[in-house]
C-alpha cells in the first residue's frame, strides 16, 4: 500500500511500516463499516442498541443507551467498583473448568494446551494466540487444520510486544492462557457468527452470572498473516474479556478471496475472567495468588496507594504513550515523590513482574527454547534480565521455591517435563553471570552516552540509538534502563522492541528470484506440472530417462524443467546432486513449489534426455545426512531435551549440525555424543521413510519432527532411524546405519550465544584420508617427518611464545635466535609412533584451537617465529 506523503514525512522504514499496519487496519474498518449490517449485526442484537463511543469513536452494541463504551481507555477500571455478577469469588483453574464444561456440553472437543514454542508455523517463534495451533503454511498460503469442527482449548501464549506494561497496567502479561473457542464452518458442520456470539453471551450471563446491561460488544477487525476478518470484542465496564473474530477472507485487503471454510476464532483471557469476578487490585493478584502470598514475606507496599496508581494508569492510552512517561505523570497526579513510589508501590509491581516473567520463562523452557542473542532466544534473554532487574526491588528469596509453585499451576493445563526446573536452575546461573558481566563491560559506554545527552539537554535515548547500541556493542535496553532512569533520562524501549521485531521479520523475508516468477507464470498458464521426484522412489538410482517440459535462460543461466528427475535439489541444508543431462554439466538443482529446476552448462536440443548423477558423491551425502540425524539424537540424550536442531549443512565431504545449547560442550561430553552415535551405527538400525498427512504425522510423532524448522507442505516425509530419531525431512539417507561405517565429530565452535556448531565426517576411509592430508601438509610446512611432528609443533609453539615476550619486553634473549629451518637441522626432536588422528587430537588439545584452524595456525606460528627474530636482531 504505497503512500508518498507517508514516505516523505517518515524516513525511518520501521516507523513507516508500523504506520502502514495501523492505516491498513483503519482502512479495513472503514471499508466494512459501509455495510456494517452484513458484518457485525447478529441475531442476539435484535433488541440491542448500536452506538458510537464519544471517547474512542468506535461503534459498539449494548442493552442501554450510553455515551461511552466499556473500554478502559474510555472509562477506566469501573468493574472494580461495580456489582455486575452474582459470583463473588473464583479460583484460577476453577474458572477454566467452568468454561470447559460449558463448551463441552455444547458439543466442543476439549484439548490440552499446545507448545508455546511454535515450530509448525514459519513466521512465528512463539504461540501468540490459540488459533495459531491450527494454522499451517502450505506453499506460502495460510491454511487452517482443525482436529474437530468445534474446539475449546486453554492455550498458553507468549507475547512480548507489551512487555514494558506488565505489572504496571494491572492487566498486561507476557505469558497468559488464551481460552480458544474455535469452529470450522463449511455450511453444514461447525457454526458461524450468530451461534458464536450466542454461546459467548450465554457463557457470560449463565455461567459467570454477569448482568446483560454490563456487557458491550465493540466492533473491530483482525488482520493476520494471509487471512483476516472482522470481530466483536466483549467487555464488562473497563475490561475486555474476549474477542470473537470471524475469519472469512484469504489474501490481503487489496486482493482477497472468500474462504470456503470460514473460521470462528474467539480468544478470551482466562486471567481477565478471574480478575473480573474477584475484583482484586490487578489480575496478577488473582492469577498468582499463592505465589504473591509467598513473595509478600519479602516486600512491603501500600495497598490503597497501589490501587490509586493502577486506576490512574488504566485511564491512560498506554498503547500510544511511553510507560516511563505515564508513570511520571501518575506520580505527579497522586502528589507523591519518587521515594514514596519506590518504597510503597514499586516493590509490589516488581513482585507482579517477577511472577509473570518467571511463568513465561518456565513455559518456554518446558518446550525447550533457551535464551540467546538471536530469534526466539532474544526474547527469553530479555525476560531473564528483567526478572533479575526487578528481583532487586525485593528482599532476597528462594526463586526455585517460587518456580515450583508456578509449575504446580501450569501442570493443571499443560504437560511440563520433569527436567524443567533443573534446566531453569542451570540457565539462570549462566544468565546472571552474563547479565552482570555485560553491565560491567557496558558501564563506560553507557555513562558516556548519558553525559553527552545531558550536555545537549536531551532527555530521551531514542529507539534508533538503542538499536545501534545493541547491534554494535550487544548492549540491550535492560542494561541501560536503571542507570538512565536514575539520571532522569527516558528510553524508547517499547518502540525499540517493535522495531527489532520488524527487523527480524524483514530478515526472514526474501525477494523472489526471476526464475521463480517465471515458474509461477508457467504453473498459472498450466504449461508445466509438478516434477516426478524419482529419488524418493529409489535413493540409489543414479541414471534415468526424462522428458524436457520447458527450458529458458535467466541472467545467462540455462534452466531445464523435466517431467521427472533423479537429481536431488538443494534443500533442508543438503546440497544438490551433480552430474550430467546428456553431455551438459548440471551446475545446480533447485526446487520451487513442486517443480525441480536444473541449471546446466551446455546445449540440450533433444526433448528426451538421459540423466546421470555422480553416484560416489550421492552416496557420501546420504551417509553424512543420516549422521546429522544420529548426532542430533545423541546430543539430546547426552546434553538434555532442550537440544534442538538450529540448522545444518550437508555435502559429500562433511556435514555440520547447529544445536541449541546454553554452554560450550566439554571434550568429555563431545566424546560421549560421538560414542553413542557410533554405537547406533554398529547396531545396524533400519532407516525407514513414510509420507504422511501433516496432521497424522504431528499426532503420531509430535512436534519434535520439526527439527529443521516448519515445512510448508500438506504431506510430510518422515525419516525414522530405529524409532529413536524421527524427523520430517526431505533429504536423502542411507537405509541402514551400518552403511555409515563410522561418525567423527572433528570440530566444534560456538557460532552465537546458545548455538553450538558440530563438524561431522563419516566413513573410515574419508576420516583417515582427511587426517592424512592434514598431517602431510604440516610435515611440508615444518619440513619434519611424521614421527617427529608432535614434538616439533610443541617446540615451535614454545619458541614462538618466548620470542614474543622477548620482543615485547625488550629482554635479553634466553633462546637461540636462529630461524626455523636452521633450528630444525641441529635440534633433536622426540620420536613418537602415533597415528595421524592421534597427532591431530594432541595438537588441538595442546594449542587450544579447532581442527579446521590447525594448518593455518601452525603456518602463522612459523612465519611470525622468523619475523620476530629479525625484529629482535634489529633492536640489538
Amino acid at each position: 500500500m504505497p503512500n508518498k506523503k507517508l514516505d516523505k514525512k517518515y524516513k525511518n522504514k520501521n516507523i513507516r511500516f508500523l504506520l502502514l499496519v495501523i492505516m491498513e487496519k483503519e482502512e479495513l474498518i472503514n471499508k466494512l463499516q459501509k455495510n456494517w449490517q452484513e458484518y457485525w449485526k447478529v441475531e442476539l442484537f435484535d433488541d440491542w442498541i448500536r452506538q458510537k463511543c464519544k471517547s474512542c469513536g468506535k461503534f459498539f452494541w449494548s442493552k442501554e443507551k450510553k455515551d461511552y463504551c466499556n473500554d478502559s481507555f474510555c472509562i477506566g477500571y469501573e468493574f472494580l467498583n461495580k456489582d455486575f455478577s452474582k459470583i463473588k469469588k473464583i479460583e484460577y483453574i476453577e474458572t477454566w473448568e467452568k468454561i470447559k464444561k460449558f463448551f463441552v456440553k455444547n458439543d466442543h472437543t476439549a484439548l490440552k494446551s499446545y507448545p508455546v514454542v511454535c515450530r509448525w508455523f514459519p513466521s512465528l517463534y512463539f504461540t501468540i494466540a490459540s488459533i495459531v495451533d491450527f494454522q499451517r503454511k502450505i506453499d506460502d498460503k495460510t491454511v487452517f487444520s482443525f482436529p474437530s469442527y468445534k474446539i475449546i482449548i486453554p492455550q498458553f501464549c507468549l507475547r512480548f510486544n507489551d512487555i514494558e506494561k506488565v505489572g504496571f497496567s494491572g492487566r498486561h502479561a507476557t505469558g497468559f492462557v488464551m481460552v480458544g473457542q474455535h469452529s470450522l464452518f463449511d455450511g453444514k458442520n461447525g457454526y458461524w457468527k450468530d451461534e458464536a456470539i450466542k454461546l459467548d453471551y450465554e457463557l457470560l450471563t449463565k455461567i459467570f452470572k454477569i448482568k446483560s446491561e454490563a456487557i458491550d460488544f465493540i466492533e473491530d477487525v483482525w488482520v493476520g498473516e494471509g487471512a483476516f476478518g472482522y470481530s466483536l470484542e466483549y467487555f464488562i465496564p473497563g475490561l475486555e474479556l474476549g474477542n470473537c473474530v470471524f475469519t472469512e477472507f484469504l489474501g490481503s485487503i487489496e486482493n482477497y478471496s472468500i474462504m470456503k471454510e470460514k473460521v470462528i476464532d474467539m480468544g478470551a483471557g482466562l486471567e481477565r475472567f478471574v480478575w473480573a469476578i474477584n475484583k482484586t487490585p490487578t489480575q496478577y493478584d488473582s492469577v498468582f495468588k499463592e505465589e504473591l502470598k509467598f513473595l509478600s514475606n519479602y516486600h512491603e507496599y501500600d495497598e490503597e496507594l497501589l490501587k490509586s496508581f493502577i486506576r490512574e494508569i488504566s485511564k491512560k492510552d498506554i498503547d500510544k504513550i511511553s510507560m516511563n512517561y505515564v508513570i511520571k505523570e501518575v506520580i505527579k497526579k497522586l502528589r507523591i515523590n519518587k521515594t514514596i513510589y519506590e518504597k510503597k508501590i514499586l516493590p509490589r509491581i516488581s513482585s507482579y513482574i517477577v511472577c509473570d516473567h518467571l511463568r513465561s520463562i518456565l513455559l518456554a523452557l518446558s518446550d525447550y527454547a533457551i535464551p540467546s542473542n538471536v530469534g526466539a532466544g532474544y526474547n527469553l534473554r530479555i525476560l531473564f534480565r528483567r526478572l533479575l532487574n526487578y528481583k532487586e526491588n525485593l528482599q532476597d528469596f528462594d526463586i526455585y521455591k517460587l518456580a515450583e509453585k508456578e509449575i504446580r499451576v501450569i501442570k493443571k493445563l499443560k504437560e511440563i517435563p520433569k527436567e524443567t526446573i533443573q534446566l531453569f536452575a542451570e540457565i539462570l546461573e549462566r544468565e546472571k553471570e552474563k547479565f552482570h558481566s555485560s553491565k560491567e563491560k557496558s558501564k563506560k559506554i553507557i555513562e558516556k552516552i548519558i553525559e553527552e545527552k545531558k550536555e545537549r539537554n536531551e532527555k530521551i535515548i531514542k529507539a534508533e540509538e538503542l538499536i545501534l547500541l545493541y547491534q554494535s556493542y550487544g548492549i540491550s535496553p535492560e542494561i541501560i534502563e536503571k542507570i538512565a532512569i536514575e539520571k532522569g533520562l527516558d528510553l524508547e524501549i517499547e518502540k525499540f522492541r517493535v522495531m527489532m521485531e520488524e527487523l527480524k521479520k524483514k530478515e526472514r523475508k526474501r525477494e523472489k528470484e526471476k526464475w521463480e516468477e517465471i515458474v509461477d507464470k508457467l504453473i498459472e498458464e498450466k504449461k508445466i506440472d509438478a516434477t516426478k521426484m524419482l529419488y524418493y522412489e529409489n535413493q540409489s538410482l543414479t541414471s534415468a530417462d526424462a522428458k524436457v517440459l520447458y527450458s529458458f535462460t535467466v541472467d545467462g543461466k540455462k534452466i531445464l524443467i523435466l517431467d521427472s528427475t533423479i537429481f536431488y535439489p538443494e534443500g533442508g541444508g543438503q546440497v544438490c546432486d551433480k552430474g550430467f543431462i546428456n553431455k551438459a554439466v548440471v551446475l545446480d538443482v533447485k526446487k520451487y513449489k513442486d517443480v525441480v529446476l536444473h541449471f546446466v552448462d551446455g546445449e540440450i536440443k533433444d526433448k528426451h534426455v538421459k540423466l546421470y548423477v555422480d553416484a560416489e558423491k550421492r552416496n557420501r551425502i546420504r551417509k553424512n545426512h543420516s549422521a546429522v540425524h544420529i548426532i542430533n539424537y545423541a546430543s539430546r540424550v547426552i546434553l538434555g531435551n532442550h537440544v534442538w536442531q538450529a540448522g545444518s549443512y550437508v555435502d559429500s565431504n562433511k556435514a555440520t549440525l547447529d544445536i541449541t545449547h546454553f554452554e560450550k560442550i566439554g571434550k568429555e561430553k563431545l566424546e560421549e555424543i560421538e560414542r553413542l552415535a557410533n554405537n547406533l551405527v554398529k547396531k545396524s538400525l533400519p532407516i525407514s521413510f513414510e509420507f504422511l498427512k501433516r496432521e497424522i504425522a504431528e499426532k503420531k510423532y509430535g512436534f519434535r519432527i520439526y527439527q529443521g524448522g516448519a515445512i510448508n507442505k500438506d504431506v510430510l516425509r518422515i525419516v525414522n532411524i530405529g524409532n529413536l530419531e524421527i524427523e520430517a525431512c526431505g533429504g536423502l539417507h542411507v537405509e541402514n546405519t551400518k552403511e555409515i561405517e563410522e561418525i567423527k565429530i572433528y570440530d566444534m565452535e560456538k557460532i552465537s550465544d546458545g548455538i553450538i556448531r558440530l563438524y561431522i565426517k563419516t566413513g573410515k576411509e574419508t576420516l583417515e584420508e582427511n587426517d592424512k592430508k592434514i598431517v602431510e601438509e604440516i610435515e611440508r610446512i615444518l619440513g619434519v617427518e611424521k614421527k617427529y611432528l608432535l614434538d616439533a609443533i610443541k617446540t615451535l609453539f614454545e619458541r614462538w611464545k618466548k620470542l614474543r615476550k622477548i620482543l615485547r619486553k625488550n629482554k635479553e634473549p634466553d633462546i637461540s635466535l636462529v630461524k626455523w629451518n636452521e633450528f630444525k637441522k641441529d635440534h633433536k626432536f622426540e620420536e613418537s609412533n602415533l597415528l595421524e588422528k592421534d597427532i591431530i587430537e594432541k595438537c588441538i588439545e595442546f594449542l587450544g584451537i579447532q581442527k579446521k584452524y590447525l594448518i593455518a595456525n601452525i603456518n602463522k606460528f612459523l612465519i611470525q617465529h622468523d619475523e620476530i627474530i629479525d625484529k629482535i636482531k634489529k633492536q640489538k
